[in-house]
């Protein structure tokens, strides 16, 4: 079969992944450029020498690269965009354990509005996935698809939490810039 104009189903996959990648390249390079030349006197690119910015750095694009590229392959053979929509809500879970392993954070999520919250998200993608699970429709590769696309949502998360750890060890807090400032 010929596909004129089109790109084959087979290929498909990783051409929206080379593609979505180039873009998202050249987008946040010419944002950081951007950025750099507009505000060329703030801004301080010395955290870019530090050992700890470089393992941050590639922690972050391996997590945002392990993300799309399962979710891009998993995407197709995912039964229902509903199941999509569903597990893509699971990344909070995934994001809250990171949290709490990783960064150690020592806020309690024994208060009523965190348990409430949970319950909420919870409830919404148990009876959201309901209807798409009780259709004796889904394959076997189906189900096997959709736990990528689930799986898919751990590096999502591990993005997000060194995103954060990033953030706190590199960004400058009110009494940095305070001493900054007294300092000159």
């Amino acid at each position: 079969m010929h596909h004129i104009g089109t790109i084959s189903p087979a290929a498909a996959p990783l051409t929206i992944l080379t593609i979505t990648a180039v873009t998202t390249t050249c987008f946040y390079g010419a944002a950081l450029c951007v950025r750099a030349f507009i505000k060329r006197k703030t801004i301080s690119f010395r955290f870019l020498m530090c050992e700890k910015a470089a393992f941050l750095a590639f922690g972050l694009t391996l997590g945002n690269s392990l993300c799309g590229t399962l979710m891009v392959y998993a995407t197709p053979g995912t039964t229902r965009e509903i199941m999509q929509a569903l597990l893509t809500c699971s990344q909070i879970f995934w994001t809250l354990a990171g949290t709490i392993l990783i960064l150690r954070d020592e806020r309690s999520l024994c208060h009523v509005l965190v348990v409430a919250s949970f319950l909420f998200v919870a409830g919404g993608i148990i009876l959201g996935a309901v209807p798409s699970l009780s259709k004796d429709t889904t394959s076997s590769d189906a189900i096997w698809w959709s736990l990528i696309f689930a799986g898919s949502m751990i590096p999502a998360a591990l993005f997000n939490v060194l995103a954060t750890m990033f953030m706190r060890s590199f960004t400058a807090t009110t009494e940095d810039a305070d001493a900054a400032t007294a300092q000159r």
